[in-house]
Order: C-alpha cells, then sequence, then structure tokens
C-alpha cells in the first residue's frame, strides 16, 4: 500500500477549515482530556492502598463519570447537527426503543439503583431469592459473587452471577450491609422435653457473650 502524505495533509486541512472544523478539534480535545483524566485517576487509586471492594468501587465510579463526561461533551459539541437530524431519525429511534426495550429497561433499572442508594460495591444483597456481594455493576448489569448455598449460608460459592438491571424494577432488593458489620440473625436450638433449659440458656448467654466480647 502507498501512501500520499501531501494528499493526506492537504485533506485533513480542507476538514480543519470545514465547517466542522472547530467540533473536530473540540472532540479531539475532549477525548484527550477525558483520556489524561482517566490515567491520571486511575494511577492514583491504585496507589493508595485501599480494601480491594473500596478500589473496585471508585473503578466503577470513574468509569461511569468518564462515560457521562464524554456523553455531555459530545452532546454539547455536536448539539446543532444533532437538531437537524432529530426529525429525521424519530421513527428510527421509535424502532429502536422496541428493539432495544430490554437494554432501555437494564438502563432505567441502573438509574433507579443510582437514585434510591440501594446498594453499592462491597454490599450483600439478596433479590429474587438470590444472595450475592456486589462485585461490580454498570448501566447494563450486576455482578454478584453468589453466597450459600440457602438463606443461612454466609460464605462464598465462588460463582459469578450477572443480574440485568431490570430486575430492580420489578424487585425488591435486600441490603444485608445496610448496619455495616451487624446484621440480626436468629438460631434455633431445640432441646429436649426433659433437658435443663435454663442451664441451656445460660451456656448459650456465655457463648454469645464470648462472641460478642470484642464488640
Amino acid at each position: 500500500m502507498v501512501y500520499f502524505p501531501a494528499l493526506e495533509a492537504e485533506h485533513l486541512k480542507e476538514i480543519l477549515a470545514g465547517p466542522y472544523g472547530l467540533k473536530v478539534i473540540a472532540t479531539a480535545i475532549l477525548l484527550l482530556l477525558l483520556f489524561a483524566f482517566r490515567a491520571v485517576s486511575l494511577s492514583r487509586i491504585t496507589t493508595l492502598g485501599m480494601q480491594p471492594e473500596h478500589t473496585r468501587r471508585w473503578l466503577a465510579q470513574l468509569r461511569n463519570i468518564s462515560l457521562l463526561i464524554m456523553a455531555l461533551g459530545l452532546l454539547i459539541i455536536w448539539g446543532d447537527e444533532l437538531r437537524g437530524l432529530a426529525i429525521s431519525v424519530v421513527a428510527f429511534l421509535a424502532a429502536l426503543v422496541l428493539a432495544l426495550k430490554e437494554l432501555i429497561t437494564c438502563v432505567t433499572g441502573s438509574a433507579l439503583r443510582v437514585g434510591s442508594h440501594s446498594f453499592r460495591i462491597g454490599d450483600r444483597i439478596e433479590i429474587d431469592g438470590i444472595r450475592g456481594e456486589v462485585f461490580d455493576h454498570n448501566l447494563i448489569t450486576t455482578t454478584l459473587l453468589e453466597i450459600g448455598p440457602g438463606p443461612k449460608s454466609h460464605q462464598r460459592t465462588g460463582r459469578l452471577i450477572v443480574l440485568p438491571n431490570s430486575t430492580f424494577l420489578t424487585k425488591p432488593v435486600f441490603n444485608e450491609s445496610f448496619t455495616n458489620d451487624f446484621v440480626l440473625h436468629i438460631f434455633h436450638f431445640p432441646l429436649d422435653r426433659k433437658a435443663d433449659w435454663k442451664k441451656a440458656e445460660a451456656a448459650l448467654l456465655k457463648a454469645a457473650d464470648a462472641a460478642c466480647s470484642d464488640y
């Protein structure tokens, strides 16, 4: 393949001198600044020495903020052109909404999660019978580290569960980390009818006091 640098430079000059030249330059500057901001933020986050769940939480927030800034910046820069195309794409958007209904509900579910502050990365939640620790989330899905088996277990199974965010629109979310490290649990200890329940109660209280002595 043969390249013609002079022709390419001339073509680039024509683009920059045209009606969209300033917009192209502004877009390039926006992307460069966004890339620099993301690189500096990533370097800063990874050198703070935070706990893994806090690091994942900040990385997820950085990714979402970067996407939001890029979308708003492009909308501001190319707003006039987008308005000019708005009328011609109304029918296309209507068909697109029908085709992307599930994706739209996922984004809406993500907005509901952000607006309600229902959970964040590192929290333990239960939704539609699924329990897990929030590992990551984005506009479309939420990833959980499964906890189980059963509703009374508190150990990880080693499996990742990816939930569509549309689930949050129709199912209640139970956050087991709302009180941070303290959660109320009820334990049942069956005793024989002839057993000394007072002695058993004293032994259980002693064991509970020993387990909770650090708190």
